[in-house]
């Protein structure tokens, strides 16, 4: 009886330190979708996606929110919620392959997908509590940048990329009709909500 007892308090015990663990995860991933960006952490993490991204040979661009401050400011959008990025299906499984380990190894977290009617198109990590949501724009798949549309509609608008400069380094980010398509033909005006479409 005690060699039983023994265990099922160990048991519990276990338990108990799983679910705290996953309970301080989710609290912090809620608290990063809740508060706004932090810019000095952003840059950091924008430097290091940049850096193993070139150092694999990926092409990948800053996309949503996070390339229209970049473009239409030189800045990032003081509301903002995440960092977001895209790239075409053959890049994203090179990303898969060669930079996930080594973000990961870099403290980088994967969340699990968080939007479950694309998934598979979406992976998100946490690091330093700011939340980065990496889009794998896929031929006759669901776009998470334009919800319900197929991302058919978006690869004309990423084709031709340029280099917009924050605090002193450049980050890859679409052209002018990219954010026509998302935001419409006023894109250039903020508003102060996530979804500007």
């Amino acid at each position: 009886m005690n060699k039983i007892l023994k265990f099922f308090i160990i048991l519990i015990g276990i338990i108990i330190i799983v679910f705290i663990i996953e309970f301080i995860k989710l609290f912090i991933k809620l608290k990063s979708m809740y508060y706004y960006i932090d810019k000095d952490k952003c840059f950091a993490i924008m430097c290091d996606i940049d850096d193993i991204c070139k150092k694999h040979g990926v092409k990948y661009y800053f996309s949503e929110g996070t390339a229209l401050g970049l473009y239409r400011s030189g800045d990032l959008i003081d509301w903002d919620d995440d960092i977001d990025i895209g790239m075409e299906e053959s890049q994203y499984n090179i990303f898969i392959e060669k930079c996930l380990p080594e973000l990961v190894n870099n403290g980088y977290y994967l969340l699990y997908n968080y939007i479950p009617a694309i998934n598979g198109n979406l992976l998100s990590f946490l690091k330093n509590s700011q939340i980065i949501d990496i889009e794998n724009v896929q031929i006759g798949k669901k776009c998470i940048s334009k919800m319900g549309k197929l991302c058919d509609e978006l690869l004309p608008h990423i084709q031709k990329l340029t280099k917009k400069k924050w605090r002193g380094r450049k980050f890859p980010v679409p052209e002018e009709s990219y954010y026509v398509y998302l935001y419409g033909k006023d894109w250039k005006i903020p508003k102060k909500t996530k979804n500007q479409s």
